[in-house]
């Protein structure tokens, strides 16, 4: 399976970063996987959280 990573909804935080959440598969699992990744005020990366089980996990909202 090709590993597939999109991104459905960006909020800036009150830090002025950012919140990102979509979707990733990828080799571990077969179904999309929700994730949120935080990024700084630069975008630089921060920390990220992948939430899945065995059904297709998605957020498209904050």
């Amino acid at each position: 399976m090709a590993e597939s990573t999109k991104a459905y909804g960006v909020i800036q935080t009150q830090d002025l970063g950012y919140a990102i959440t979509g979707s990733t598969t990828g080799s571990w699992n077969e179904v999309p996987d929700m994730y949120l990744m935080k990024t700084d005020s630069t975008g630089s990366f921060l920390w990220s959280h992948l939430y899945g089980g065995n059904n297709i996990e998605q957020c498209k909202h904050f």
